[in-house]
């Protein structure tokens, strides 16, 4: 597999934001292990386009066009009270697809990582409420991330949750 990077032209079949040699100055200069080979990083930065790719419908704007194989670009995106160009990709989203490469690299999952258990019902003396049966959560939370993440979608700080 070759990295097709998106630089904001629509790119035909591209399955990055970043280049193998981007991604590797980015975890140099922070001191993080990734893979040593350019096969193993293209595997790592494709399974972090999955993971970016899955808050399609939660990212700012819209896409320039029906077929573009990625999200981005997108059009009508504000960030930090400034407009992107519709050509443009955001450097917070670079960084998002080089920290959850770094993540995958270091064998932390992109797929949920947490339960939270749903109250079902609660008393208080004779008062008792009941909400629904069972269920519980899981959440997908990796700061490195979401910090860079978040500024890109429409409710910020608001990340996915699942139901189960």
């Amino acid at each position: 597999m070759t990295l097709i990077v998106e630089t904001g032209s629509i790119v035909p079949n591209a399955n990055s934001y970043v280049t193998d040699a981007e991604y590797v100055a980015y975890a140099a200069a922070r001191g993080k292990t990734i893979g040593a080979t350019a096969a193993a990083r293209e595997i790592e930065l494709t399974k972090a386009v999955d993971y970016l790719e899955y808050y399609r419908d939660e990212y700012k704007g819209l896409k320039v066009t029906r077929d573009q194989p990625l999200q981005w670009p997108r059009y009508s995106v504000w960030v930090d009270s400034f407009q992107l160009n519709s050509n443009e990709i955001p450097k917070e989203l670079k960084k998002s697809q080089m920290e959850a490469a770094i993540l995958e690299a270091g064998g932390v999952s992109l797929a949920p990582s947490g339960t939270i258990e749903n109250v079902q019902s609660q008393s208080l003396g004779s008062l008792s409420i009941s909400y629904f049966s069972g269920g519980t959560w899981k959440t997908v939370q990796h700061k490195s991330l979401d910090q860079f993440l978040e500024i890109l979608l429409i409710n910020q700080g608001d990340l996915r949750s699942h139901r189960v």
